[in-house]
């Protein structure tokens, strides 16, 4: 009988030395998987706040190439290095524009969409004044850019507000 016991005993042993085992396997795949998805969130963020941070940084600097073109405009000459500058200027916005809207997040969508309409609107009258010389008024010139400027300013203030405090919680 005490074999029997000492059989028992071992078993009881094994079982509980397996379940203790197991409870721990199970809860460092579960701290494991939780590390991965919040290392995940952590990646996306951060790609979301560079690839807004280009878009921004990109507006900028199609607001200063076009300032330029327009003062060539109102002067009613050409400069081939602003008109290249201002083109450039305009492509690198609309792919950094894209690379914004792919990266999210959703609830930047209106205000990005928005700023896309008003600079295309903008940069639509700067063209057809250099290409077909239908001039604009200066004060037509004045609406478009504040348009423009307002829309942009909208866009980097919900960014701000959506995007800083997903990266500050990482």
């Amino acid at each position: 009988m005490w074999d029997i016991g000492s059989g028992l005993s071992a078993l009881f042993g094994a079982i509980v030395g397996g379940g203790v085992t197991l409870f721990g396997t199970w809860l460092t795949l579960r701290a494991s998987r939780e590390e991965r998805h919040e290392k995940r969130i952590s990646e996306l963020t951060d790609r979301q706040i560079a690839r807004h941070e280009q878009l921004i940084v990109d507006l900028y600097a199609l607001d200063d190439t076009s300032r330029r073109m327009l003062d060539h405009l109102l002067g009613d000459s050409i400069d081939d290095q602003a008109n290249i500058e201002y083109e450039s200027s305009w492509v690198k916005s609309n792919i950094s524009r894209a690379q914004a809207r792919f990266a999210g997040p959703p609830e930047l969508h209106h205000t990005l969409v928005h700023a896309l309409e008003v600079s295309k609107d903008f940069v639509n009258a700067i063209d057809k004044w250099r290409d077909d010389g239908a001039a604009l008024t200066p004060e037509q010139v004045s609406d478009l850019q504040r348009q423009y400027r307002q829309a942009r300013n909208e866009y980097i203030e919900a960014a701000s507000q959506i995007l800083m405090p997903r990266a500050q919680s990482y």
